[in-house]
């Protein structure tokens, strides 16, 4: 099996990495990249709520455990409510930052 030491190379390890670097930063800043990082984002998710549905179920069904559940449903409820109020926000400060960059450029011409 043939093997490549890039320290053996006319151009040397320097190269190798630089290169690693830049094939890192574009799948990181195109579109596959992203679309690779939500994916993989939206399937961890899943399996998480499926997990969670499933522990809380099973915790239901058993009377020594039923207090367990009803604290891991109001622990994953408060979660959801506290990402959904931080995306609120999120959301509301972009639409500010939106509005403000609109007057700013609302008196500019476009000529250029």
């Amino acid at each position: 099996m043939f093997y490549h030491d890039p320290s053996r190379s006319a151009l040397g390890a320097g190269f190798e990495v630089f290169i690693r670097i830049i094939a890192n930063n574009t799948v990181r800043d195109s579109i596959h990249g992203t679309v690779y990082r939500v994916v993989v984002g939206a399937a961890l998710s899943t399996i998480d709520t499926a997990a969670d549905i499933y522990v809380i179920s099973t915790y239901y069904q058993s009377k020594v455990l039923y207090g367990q559940a009803h604290a891991l449903l109001a622990m994953i409820s408060t979660n959801l409510f506290v990402q959904i109020l931080m995306v609120l926000a999120q959301y509301v400060a972009s639409e500010r930052r939106r509005e403000a960059v609109r007057k700013r450029n609302k008196g500019r011409s476009d000529k250029y």
